[in-house]
This record gives structure tokens, C-alpha cells and sequence, in this order.
């Protein structure tokens, strides 16, 4: 990130080197560090000298990348989930893992699913510099319940007729409300009204 290490070791026959970070200031050592004020691109530079007076340089490109932090928030819509990683700081590319065996990248990623349950979904945030960082957040996910229910009728009698309704057909419920249509209501998936 900010503090980037460099290492002139390498060189060869030098009595003393100073290095130029690009940005206004140097050091010296073989081997040293310089923490950057701000990311960007720095052309960094190398001088080896001799006792003779005799000297060479090298200079390289480098690109210095600021903190980069992974999130992301999500919504859910029945069987669909908007996930959003503009929280993530630092970041230029967007890597998503969404917990079905599905990838794909970008910053805003929608997504449906054909199981209901428990993702466990994946970001990885790319800096300029290569730099990674991930993060995993558990989603669940509900498929839109569809109601289907057939019933029998038990007896008949001067009481009036007792049918079973049965709602085991029904899919993706966890909670039922029964109207039978005189008033009467039930909350199990299978009742029997009269």
C-alpha cells in the first residue's frame, strides 16, 4: 500500500547507492522503505556509485495504491439479491463468488437463485497494484411461497360436514393462514374444519 520496501541488492561494485522515490524525497541503503503520502504512479530511481567516482542508474516505474477495504451491502427481494460494493475503498475491480457455484464481477451485481437457504457470498476487491482483500457475508435466501392444498371429507351429519384440508403441496411456506369462508380461520398446514 502506502509503505513499499525496496530492495537494491542486486546491484553490483557499488561503494554507496541513493535511491529518489519519486515524490521529492530520498534515501540511501541497499535495502530501505519509504511510506508515500499519496497513491499514484512514481518513477523511482536507483544510483550506484563507486570509489572511483563512477556511477550507474536505473530507474522503474511504480504505482503506490492507498488502503483498500472490501464491503458491501445487500438486499434481498424474494428469490433475487442486490449486492453494492461502492463501501469498498481503494478498489478497481469487483470479484463476486455468490455461493451457488455462480461468479461474476462488477460494483452492483443482481442476482437469482433456484434454492432457497444460507449463501455464503464472496467479495474480492483488486487495487491498480494488484492488492487484494476479501470478505464473506452470510444471505439468506426465500423462494416466493406458492399455495396448492386439496381436502377430503371425513363425515357428514345433522352437525354439518367435517372436511381435511391438506396443504402439503403447497411450496416454500413456513407459515399458513386458512379462510374457510364462514368465518372460521386456521393457522396449521393441515386442519380439519366443520
Amino acid at each position: 500500500l502506502l509503505q513499499v520496501n525496496f530492495d537494491g541488492s542486486t546491484t553490483v561494485g557499488a561503494d554507496s547507492v541513493i535511491w529518489s522515490y519519486g515524490d521529492g524525497n530520498t534515501g540511501s541503503g541497499v535495502i530501505t522503505s519509504h511510506t508515500y503520502a499519496a497513491p499514484g504512479n512514481y518513477q523511482v530511481s536507483l544510483v550506484a556509485w563507486n570509489l572511483c567516482g563512477n556511477f550507474d542508474t536505473i530507474t522503474q516505474n511504480l504505482q503506490v495504491c492507498d488502503s483498500l477495504i472490501a464491503d458491501f451491502s445487500f438486499t434481498t427481494n424474494v428469490d433475487s439479491v442486490f449486492l453494492d460494493a461502492t463501501g469498498s475503498i481503494g478498489a478497481s475491480q469487483f470479484f463476486w463468488e455468490l455461493g451457488d457455484g455462480t461468479d461474476t464481477s462488477g460494483i452492483l451485481v443482481r442476482h437469482a437463485y433456484t434454492t432457497p437457504g444460507t449463501k455464503v457470498i464472496q467479495l474480492t476487491v483488486v487495487n491498480l497494484c494488484g492488492d487484494s482483500v476479501v470478505i464473506s457475508k452470510n444471505v439468506k435466501i426465500c423462494l416466493p411461497p406458492v399455495a396448492d392444498w386439496t381436502y377430503s371429507i371425513i363425515s357428514t351429519g345433522a352437525n354439518g360436514m367435517q372436511v381435511q384440508f391438506d396443504a402439503t403441496a403447497t411450496q416454500n411456506a413456513t407459515n399458513y393462514f386458512w379462510d374457510f369462508g364462514d368465518g372460521s380461520t386456521a393457522t396449521s398446514r393441515n386442519p380439519s374444519h366443520t
